[in-house]
C-alpha cells in the first residue's frame, strides 16, 4: 500500500484503553501514559502492540499530522494484546518483557514479591 511495507508510528489516543490498562496495572490515571503510548496499526483502538517513547519523542511523532515522516523503529514494546479465551481477565494487554524494566517501579497492582526461601522451597 502507500507505505510499501511500513506502517506509520501513531500515538495511542483510546482514553479507553489507557484507562483499562492503567487500572489493571495501577499504573496511576490513564494520564500516565498519554503522549508515551504508540503503535503501528492504524486500528488504534484495539492495537496488537503498545510501545512505550519518551515524551519529548510523543510530542514529535503527534505532530507529524500528515503522516509524512517514515519511522523504521522506536520506542520499547511495553504491551502486547493477548485475548483471554474466557473473558475473566479484564485488561487484554499483557506486559511485554521488554518494557518491563521500564514500567515496574510503577506497578501497583498484579504483582507479586518473593524473598530468596520462596524458590528454594
Amino acid at each position: 500500500g502507500k507505505w510499501l511495507g511500513l506502517d506509520p508510528v501513531v500515538p495511542v489516543t483510546s482514553k479507553d484503553l489507557m484507562h483499562s490498562i492503567s487500572s489493571f496495572y495501577g499504573l496511576g490515571g490513564p494520564e500516565t501514559l498519554v503522549g508515551q503510548m504508540v503503535t503501528r496499526n492504524a486500528e488504534r483502538d484495539t492495537p496488537k502492540r503498545l510501545y512505550i517513547v519518551g515524551p519529548a519523542v510523543g510530542r514529535f511523532l503527534a505532530a507529524d499530522e500528515r503522516p509524512a515522516l517514515k519511522v523504521t523503529a522506536t520506542g520499547v514494546k511495553a504491551f502486547e494484546r493477548q485475548e483471554s479465551k474466557d473473558g475473566s481477565v479484564p485488561c487484554s494487554y499483557r506486559i511485554a518483557q521488554e518494557g518491563l524494566p521500564l514500567l515496574l517501579p510503577y506497578i501497583t497492582r498484579q504483582r507479586v514479591s518473593l524473598s530468596a526461601a520462596d524458590f528454594l522451597r
